[in-house]
């Protein structure tokens, strides 16, 4: 059985207070749930901060990440980011559960460190290769909101984010 540190565990409830609680309650249920959904074995966790992120060992032996958290508002506008990009420059989405809080991740290892690099010339193109494999064009960007809601806390389905708006063709009466 896996022990949640006495920091995380106080983290959890005082940013999410009674469903902080009543998450890490379930907490258990839901490992065993992940385990019988995918067929993985979890590993012990990464260092925890907000939420649970540990490697694990799939059926065929790869590896992949675990990262479960309390479901709600943060959770699911990372969800919807991690969709959007589709592992361009980041890590890709194997599968997901939105109401229960589950994010089943590739496992990515760190290579090197910008710094290890000789030039700046070397660590700015680097970066702009990462940030060119991220690029998402606004159309698709408006696309991977109907991942989350038309809520307007997420930034997702208001007037300004709307396609029309954003081709310019919008007119003001």
């Amino acid at each position: 059985m896996i022990s949640l540190p006495t920091h995380f565990t106080q983290t959890v409830v005082g940013v999410h207070k009674e469903a902080g609680r009543l998450w890490l309650d379930s907490f258990h249920e839901l490992i065993a749930e992940c385990e019988a959904r995918w067929l993985l074995k979890v590993l012990e966790p990464f260092p925890l901060s907000y939420n649970f992120v540990a490697p694990v060992v799939l059926q065929d032996g790869r590896s992949a990440v675990l990262k479960l958290g309390v479901p709600g508002l943060d959770w699911q506008r990372e969800l919807a980011a991690i969709r959007a990009f589709a592992g361009r420059g980041m890590v890709q989405l194997l599968d997901a559960d939105e109401e229960k809080g589950i994010m089943l991740l590739e496992r990515i290892m760190p290579g090197e460190t910008l710094d290890k690099l000789s030039s700046e010339d070397e660590r700015i193109q680097c970066l702009a290769d990462v940030i060119k494999r991220m690029h998402t064009p606004r159309f698709e960007r408006w696309q991977a909101c109907s991942y989350v809601s038309n809520d307007s806390r997420l930034g997702c389905g208001t007037e300004k984010d709307s396609p029309s708006f954003q081709r310019g063709d919008r007119t003001d009466s």
